[in-house]
C-alpha cells in the first residue's frame, strides 16, 4: 500500500517523535512508504494563482518540495497527516501542505448529492489516518477539527478519514491503521 504521511514534527517535540515512530513501526518501512516532514521543508505558501489549474495544469508554479507530495500524493493509497491542534485546526505548516495540494484537483465542478465540489484530476480516492496533538485539548476543538477534516476528506476525496487524538506519548497506544481489502 503507497502511504504518503505529512508530519509537522521538530526535534524537540517529544510527543509528536513519539507519535511519528508509532506511525512508522504500524506502517513498516517498505519502499512504498514516503514521508515529509513539511515543518522544516521549504514550502512556499499559495498565492492563489491558479497556474496550477489554467496555465500549467496539475503542475503549482512554485518549484519546491510540494511538487514531489502531490505527485505521490496523486498515486498513493493512504495519506497520513500528524499535526499539532491550533485553535481546532492543523498546524500551519500542514495547513499550507494542504493548501498546495490544489493542483491534484480540477477547476471544474461536480454536485455530489447536495453539495459542490472540484473535480479530481486522479480516480483514485485515499484512506485517511490523521493523528492530531496537543497538551489538553478542549472538546470543543476537538469537534472543530473533526469538523474541518470532514469537510477536507468531501473535497480532497479522502475516504472515511480516521482521527486519534493524543494528549501524551502512551496515547500512540490507541492508534490503528486499518488497511481497505482489494
Amino acid at each position: 500500500m503507497k502511504t504518503l504521511v505529512l508530519s509537522d514534527a521538530t526535534n524537540g517535540d517529544m510527543l509528536a517523535l513519539a507519535l511519528e515512530e508509532k506511525i512508522r513501526d504500524l506502517l513498516g518501512n517498505s519502499g512504498d512508504l514516503v514521508s515529509y516532514h513539511v515543518a522544516e521543508a521549504n514550502l512556499k505558501k499559495c498565492v492563489g494563482c491558479f497556474t496550477c489549474w489554467l496555465k500549467v495544469p496539475g503542475y503549482c508554479m512554485f518549484r519546491d518540495e510540494s511538487r514531489e507530495i502531490n505527485r505521490y500524493s496523486s498515486n498513493c493509497d493512504m495519506i497520513v497527516l500528524l499535526t499539532k491542534i491550533r485553535y481546532g485546526s492543523y498546524s500551519s505548516s500542514i495547513k499550507n501542505a494542504l493548501d498546495r495540494s490544489l493542483p491534484n484537483l480540477q477547476p471544474f465542478f461536480t454536485l455530489s448529492g447536495d453539495r459542490l465540489r472540484h473535480v479530481s484530476r486522479y480516480a483514485k480516492k485515499k484512506q485517511a489516518l490523521i493523528v492530531a496533538y496537543g497538551e489538553a485539548i478542549p472538546e470543543e476543538e476537538r469537534q472543530i477539527f473533526a469538523r474541518l477534516v470532514e469537510r477536507n476528506a468531501f473535497h480532497l476525496y479522502w475516504e472515511e478519514p480516521r482521527i486519534f487524538f493524543c494528549e501524551h506519548p502512551k496515547d500512540a497506544e490507541k492508534i490503528v491503521i486499518e488497511r481497505r481489502k482489494g
